[in-house]
C-alpha cells in the first residue's frame, strides 16, 4: 500500500443496523463545502494529475481525439410551426447551435436561431430540452448550467427570437430527448409543467423531498401567480410525466416514485375543476403514455405482457375499462412512437433494434430494413412531408441518418457521417456466455478482423445492468480510437436491463443484484476461457449504475481485472437514499432502512466492501463530476478514500470533472479531455503501446 496518497483522516462515525454495528470513517467527506473537503478534493486532483502527466503518450492522445472530433456533427431536422429546426456542430465548438430554415430551403440557407454559448461566458449552460407551443409561435426551454439537474425554463417568442420569461423550480428528469414533454403546451395561452421547490443553501445533497406540483403558466404573467392544477400533500417525492392529448382536452398524469412502476390518472380539462380519472391507481408495474386521441388513451406496458404491449382506455366511458390494442412479441417492445397514421414500434431482438411501421387504422405491419444488426434511435416525424427521420448505428458503423416516405415506404439516406471510420477492417459479433447460475448472457465482442485467440489481447469490458435501461450496439469515438490500437471492446447484455423485457430486467433488481454482479464475472471468465484476453489483460468501466457494477465487481474478483473505471457511481449503498435523487432508487435497489434490504445491501456495497479488503486490488480511476446532483460525487470521494486507506494494490485515483454533472454539462473540449485521461490510464495499465492514428 502506497503511502503517497494525500493524508485522509478517519472519523469515528458509527452506525447500527438491526444490530450490526458499521463503520463509515469518512462520513466527513459527505460535507463537500466545508473547506477541510475542498482542500482534501485539491491534493486528489493534484495527485491525479501529477499520476496522468507522467504517462508519455496523454498528449499524442489528446491530438488524436481532437482532430477524429473535428467533424462536423448534425442532428435530426424536425419540424416546429413554419420551420425546420436542427442543431449543429462544426467540429469543436463547446456547444452545438440550433439553426432553422423554412421548408424548401437548404441547410446552407439557414439562419442560426439560439447559440447556447451565448448564454455564459464559461460555455457550460446548455439547452436540456425543448418544447414548442401547437403553432411553433413560442418556445419553452429548459436551461441548465454545468449539468446540472436542476433547470430554468427561458420562454422565448420562436417568431421575432425575443425572451419573454424565466420560471425556476424546474429539473430536467426524462430520456435525454430534446423534446421530452415535461413542459406541456395549451394552445399558445401558456402551459402545463412540474413545480419542485429548490433545496435551501446547504441542503443541496439532502434526499428530495419536496411535494411536487403540477402548475400551468399563462404566458406575460408573473410565476408566482401560476395556478395550482394538482398536487398530492401526503406524497413527498412522488415525481409526474405529463401528456397533452392531441385535441387538448385531456390531460395526462403518471405520478411514480421510480422508473419501473406508475400510476395513470386523466384529467378532463373542459370540466370547471378537472378531477383526477385515475386510470391505474396501484404501483403494479410500469405505464407509459403512446398517445389520446378521440378519447382513447393508448399506453405502453408490462401489465399481463413481460415483453411489453399496447393497451387503450376509452376515456369518455364511465368506466376505465382496458382493452388489449397491440399484443406482446417474442422480442421486447423497447420504445413505441407516433408517426401520424402509423405507430413506430421499436423491438429488441437479442438487443439489436427490429422497426415494425403498425398502421393505426389497419393494422397492417411493415418492418424497417436496416443496413446491419445495430440501433435505430431519435425518430423525428414530419407532417408536412408524412416522412420518418431516424439514426442507425452500430459498434463500428458512426451514425448516419436515414429518411423513410411513409407513404411509398422508400427508405433513402438523408445524412452520411462525417466521422471517418474503416468499417471494413473490423468485425463485430453476438456471443453467449454462462453466469453462475446457468443464465446464458449476450455479449458484443469487437475487435479487427484476423485477431489471434491467444489470450494476450487488451480488453475493455462495458456494462450496466439496471433499470430496465438497455445497452444494445452503438458507436463510440473512444471505443473505436481503442479498437484501432488492437484493443478488444466488449459490450455484456446484463440482467437488470431492459433488453429481454420486463422478467430479464427483474432478475438484476434488489435482493436479485447479485446476479448482475455474477453476469459480469462469467462474462470475463468467457472470455478468458475462449483465449480473447487473460486475467489481468481486462479493464472492466461503467457509469452510474455501471459505477456500481465496475465497483462491485472489481472488489469481488480483483484477479480478473487489470484496472477497474467506475464513472459517477452508486458506490455507497446503505446511504445512496439519503442524498438528491437516491431516493427515487429504492424500488430498483431496497434501502438500508428494511433488515432484508440491509442485509444483501451490506454484502455487495463497493466502499463498505473496500473498507473491509483483504485482498490486492489492480489500479482503479474512480471518476466523478463536482456538479452531479443526481449521483452525487460523495460516493466517488468515500469510495476512493477507502481504497487509499485500505486496500493493497492500486493506484486509486481520483478525478473530479469540474462544471458538470451525471451525464451532461461538459464543453466539447472537457470531454476530449476527459476521454483523454480516461484512455491515458487504459493504455498505461494495460500496457499497450500507442499508434498514431491513420
Amino acid at each position: 500500500m502506497t503511502n503517497s496518497y494525500p493524508n485522509t483522516h478517519k472519523g469515528e462515525e458509527t452506525d447500527e443496523y438491526f444490530g450490526v454495528r458499521v463503520k463509515d470513517p469518512f462520513r466527513w467527506l459527505e460535507n463537500d463545502k466545508s473547506e477541510e473537503v475542498k482542500k482534501w478534493l485539491k491534493e486528489e486532483q493534484e495527485y491525479t494529475e501529477n499520476y496522468l502527466q507522467n504517462i508519455p503518450f496523454r498528449e499524442k492522445i489528446f491530438a488524436d481525439l481532437e482532430e477524429r472530433w473535428n467533424v462536423e456533427k448534425t442532428s435530426l431536422p424536425f419540424e416546429r410551426g413554419d420551420w425546420i429546426y436542427f442543431f449543429k456542430n462544426t467540429g469543436l465548438q463547446a456547444q452545438s447551435i440550433l439553426y432553422r430554415r423554412k421548408a424548401g430551403q437548404s441547410e446552407s440557407e439557414a439562419e442560426i436561431f439560439l447559440d447556447p454559448m451565448s448564454l455564459s461566458d464559461d460555455h457550460k449552460t446548455a439547452i436540456s430540452s425543448l418544447s414548442f407551443s401547437k403553432s411553433g409561435t413560442y418556445l419553452a426551454l429548459g436551461i441548465n448550467s454545468c449539468g446540472s439537474n436542476w433547470s430554468q425554463i427561458w420562454i422565448m417568442n420562436a417568431q421575432t427570437k425575443e425572451w419573454m420569461e424565466k420560471l425556476r423550480g424546474t429539473q430536467f428528469v426524462g430520456d435525454g430527448s430534446l423534446d421530452y414533454r415535461k413542459v406541456q403546451w395549451k394552445k399558445d395561452e401558456g402551459f402545463f409543467y412540474s413545480y419542485i421547490e429548490e433545496p435551501k443553501q446547504g441542503e443541496e445533497n439532502k434526499a428530495r423531498e419536496a411535494i411536487t406540483q403540477i402548475r400551468f403558466h399563462k404566458l406575460a404573467t408573473e410565476q408566482s401567480e401560476d395556478s395550482l392544477f394538482y398536487e398530492q400533500k401526503d406524497s413527498p417525492s412522488l415525481i409526474y410525466g405529463l401528456r397533452l392529448s392531441k385535441d387538448e382536452k385531456h390531460l395526462i398524469l403518471t405520478p411514480s416514485y421510480a422508473s419501473h412502476s406508475n400510476k395513470v390518472y386523466a384529467f378532463s380539462l373542459e370540466e370547471e375543476k378537472p378531477q383526477a380519472k385515475k386510470i391505474i391507481d396501484e404501483f403494479e408495474t410500469e405505464f407509459r403514455f403512446v398517445e389520446c386521441e378521440n378519447n382513447i388513451l393508448t399506453l405502453f406496458t408490462y401489465k399481463g405482457a413481460k415483453n411489453g404491449q399496447l393497451i387503450s382506455y376509452d376515456l369518455s366511458s364511465e368506466l376505465s375499462s382496458e382493452k388489449t390494442y397491440i399484443e406482446e412479441k417474442e422480442d421486447a417492445l423497447d420504445e413505441v412512437y407516433v408517426a401520424g397514421d402509423d405507430l413506430v414500434l421499436h423491438y429488441l431482438h437479442n438487443a439489436c433494434s427490429k422497426v415494425i411501421l403498425h398502421k393505426k387504422n389497419s393494422g397492417e405491419e411493415r418492418e424497417i430494413k436496416l443496413p446491419t444488426f445495430g440501433t435505430v434511435f431519435a425518430f423525428e416525424y414530419n407532417a408536412k412531408e408524412n416522412k420518418l427521420y431516424y439514426i442507425f448505428t452500430s459498434f463500428t458503423y458512426p451514425p448516419e441518418q436515414y429518411v423513410l416516405d411513409l407513404a411509398s415506404f422508400e427508405q433513402s439516406l438523408f445524412r452520411k457521417s462525417s466521422q471517418h471510420f474503416d468499417s471494413e477492417n473490423y468485425e463485430a459479433k453476438q456471443v453467449w456466455s454462462q453466469s453462475k447460475d446457468g443464465t446464458k448472457v449476450p455479449l458484443f465482442v469487437v475487435h479487427k478482423k484476423g485477431l489471434l485467440l491467444n489470450g494476450e489481447n487488451p480488453t475493455l469490458l462495458y456494462g450496466y445492468g439496471g433499470f430496465n435501461i438497455s445497452l444494445p450496439p452503438h458507436f463510440s469515438l473512444s471505443h473505436a480510437y481503442f479498437l484501432e490500437q488492437g484493443g478488444i471492446f466488449v459490450l455484456m447484455t446484463l440482467r437488470g436491463g431492459g433488453e429481454f423485457g420486463d422478467d430479464w430486467h427483474k432478475a438484476g433488481m434488489k435482493e436479485k443484484k447479485q446476479n448482475v454482479f455474477d453476469d459480469c464475472i462469467g462474462a470475463a471468465e468467457y472470455l478468458i476461457a475462449e483465449k480473447y484476453t487473460k486475467a489481468g489483460k481486462i479493464v472492466l468501466y461503467g457509469g452510474s449504475n455501471g459505477g456500481l457494477l465496475a465497483g462491485a465487481c472489481l472488489l469481488q474478483r480483483p484477479e480478473l481485472f487489470a484496472a477497474s473505471i467506475p464513472v459517477v457511481g452508486v458506490l455507497d449503498m446503505l446511504r445512496y437514499h439519503k442524498f438528491t435523487a437516491g431516493i427515487e432508487w429504492v424500488e430498483e435497489y431496497g434501502s438500508s432502512d428494511t433488515k432484508e434490504d440491509f442485509e444483501y445491501l451490506y454484502k455487495y456495497s463497493p466502499y463498505h466492501e473496500a473498507l473491509r479488503c483483504t485482498k490486492k486490488l489492480p489500479p482503479v480511476f474512480v471518476m466523478t463530476s463536482d456538479s452531479d446532483d443526481n449521483v452525487v460525487p460523495l460516493h466517488s470521494y468515500k469510495f476512493a478514500a477507502a481504497l487509499q486507506s485500505t486496500c493493497e494494490g492500486g493506484p486509486f485515483l481520483l478525478y473530479v470533472e469540474e462544471g458538470a454533472g451525471h451525464s451532461s454539462g461538459l464543453t466539447t473540449k472537457q470531454q476530449i479531455q476527459s476521454a483523454t485521461d480516461r484512455l491515458s490510464f487504459l493504455f498505461f495499465v494495460l500496457g499497450m503501446e500507442h499508434k498514431k492514428m491513420k
